[in-house]
């Protein structure tokens, strides 16, 4: 949806949105942080940038743990909504959108692009689910 849109610079100073640093994954802070805050929007019928995809972007790099920094995004996400008063109100909403990105996006991400399956981290998602939705 990002690369789909376009924003008010005014909006987003007085809404004191900014880009989180993360070594990956930014795009998916940002949207989260907007998703509950405006009151309508357009959504452009073609992209306005074209990707590349390199030998070193996120869709080829294997083994590569920096991919993990999705579910610190995600988590930063949760805590979030909670102190902005949106976890509760649009709880289903940010519920299936955190299993589908931190938990189900990221297992896709093991099992095709990693050698190996670190399965003490797969407990530990499985863990955070449970703290935070049951």
């Amino acid at each position: 949806m990002i690369g789909k849109s376009i924003f008010r610079t005014e909006w987003i100073k007085q809404n004191h949105f900014e880009f989180k640093s993360f070594a990956k994954y930014e795009d998916n802070y940002w949207l989260g942080l907007i998703m509950f805050s405006f009151k309508s929007y357009y959504l452009l019928p073609e992209y306005l940038f074209h990707y590349r995809i390199l030998e070193t972007s996120n869709s080829h790099s294997r083994n590569d743990k920096r991919h993990f920094e999705r579910l610190r995004v995600e988590i930063e996400k949760i805590k979030y909504f909670q102190e902005n008063g949106f976890f509760e109100t649009y709880y289903e909403v940010i519920r299936n959108q955190f299993l589908e990105l931190f938990y189900i996006n990221t297992l896709h991400i093991i099992f095709c692009q990693f050698d190996y399956i670190p399965l003490e981290l797969i407990q530990s998602m499985q863990l955070t689910v449970k703290d935070i939705f049951i």
